[in-house]
């Protein structure tokens, strides 16, 4: 007989299964990111197929399965329903769930927990519209690649360490670069856009939006310019979800 267990669990994305099933990915603090089975998720009159849905945080009870284990029992914690009251935000979320599910290897790691909580921060915020759309999502952004351990080197040339004349962005060496070591092709970065990019890791969000208030509009997507040359450095394909979102935000 199958055992069952508990998890806490936030949906990143559902997919169809024979006529009224799903698959779900699901990424959670202490069991990372892996799939699971809803039954019944897609018939119409089913409580719980309206909860397994993207954008959703979970507790589960899940059976013990050969190949995927199946959702037997679904308490919502908080659904994020505020984010749907504007498109663009409904973009930046789509564009994230499907990030996190690009980017997180499948199954628990060290640090589950602290990927899972910087989603349910970035949801948080998107929801509360406590920075501007842009400027929260390459946060977003920039917060993942730091919690997964692979943020971009921000303070100093990566190559050389120099701090001075450091005007480039080099995703090949891992971050900013001074005009003598960056490689061809290497993204140029202003001052400003670099000061901006560091912002952006301030837990505070009133002192970065104090701080962002200062840069010319328009600095926020130069900014998330260079925190995306690093992410899709990192990933095999751009997101999918991208192009909906640019085209949102145009």
């Amino acid at each position: 007989m199958s055992g069952t267990y508990q998890a806490e669990a936030l949906v990143l994305r559902r997919r169809p299964l024979g006529e009224a099933d799903s698959v779900v990915t699901l990424l959670s603090p202490s069991l990372g990111r892996f799939d699971a089975v809803a039954r019944g998720a897609r018939a119409s009159k089913t409580s719980r197929g309206g909860m397994v849905e993207p954008l959703n945080h979970l507790k589960l009870l899940l059976a013990e399965g050969r190949s995927l284990d199946v959702v037997s029992q679904v308490q919502t914690v908080k659904a994020w329903r505020g984010v749907g009251a504007d498109l663009h935000r409904v973009a930046v979320a789509t564009y994230l769930l499907e990030l996190y599910g690009a980017l997180v290897e499948p199954g628990p790691h060290a640090s589950s927990a602290r990927v899972f909580g910087s989603l349910v921060r970035a949801l948080d915020e998107l929801e509360e519209a406590v920075l501007p759309v842009t400027l929260g999502c390459a946060r977003a952004e920039l917060r993942l690649l730091t919690v997964m351990g692979i943020a971009p080197g921000l303070d100093a040339c990566v190559v050389c360490g120099a701090v001075a004349d450091v005007s480039r962005f080099s995703a090949r060496d891992g971050g900013i670069a001074c005009r003598a070591c960056a490689p061809n092709g290497a993204l140029p970065v202003s001052v400003e856009t670099l000061a901006l990019v560091r912002a952006l890791r301030d837990p505070e969000v009133a002192r970065l939006n104090e701080r962002a208030a200062l840069f010319p509009a328009g600095s926020e997507h130069a900014a998330q310019a260079v925190v995306r040359a690093h992410l899709d450095w990192h990933l095999p394909q751009p997101p999918r979800s991208r192009a909906f979102l640019q085209q949102v935000a145009e």
